[in-house]
């Protein structure tokens, strides 16, 4: 039981992190553009109104994305309740994997989006 425990926990880091980092980058963000934290990207880096709405649109993403995640995620370890740590294990590295696809392509929806916004030097397109 302390196995499946542990990666329980383990299965809930990716999504928390989301849910944390989102909830911040839609309120709190970066104040500046940095190299250190914050959603870098070539164009999101260009001011800072492109800083800021990468920022919110990626902590809005974020934080829908781990709502759905988390109990996606529950379902399939209380299944794992006391199985072998074969089994355990599998599954969480199933899910594990399962939630790294949504964090990376999130880059790419937040890139469209700041693309149909702004020109690649950081200027607004006009009516937007």
């Amino acid at each position: 039981m302390a196995y499946w425990i542990l990666m329980f926990f383990c299965v809930f880091i990716t999504p928390f992190i989301m849910l944390l980092f989102g909830l911040y980058f839609r309120k709190g963000k970066p104040e500046e553009p940095n190299w250190a934290f914050g959603y870098r990207t070539k164009l999101s880096m260009q001011n800072h109104d492109t800083w800021h709405v990468a920022h919110t649109y990626c902590g809005k993403l974020w934080v829908n994305i781990s709502k759905i995640i988390i109990p996606v995620s529950i379902v399939p370890m209380l299944f794992c309740i006391n199985t072998d740590t074969k089994t355990i294990g599998t599954v969480t590295g199933i899910l594990c994997v399962t939630q790294i696809v949504p964090l990376i392509g999130s880059i790419f929806i937040v890139e469209r989006h700041l693309n149909k916004i702004f020109y690649k030097d950081g200027t607004r397109k006009e009516n937007e």
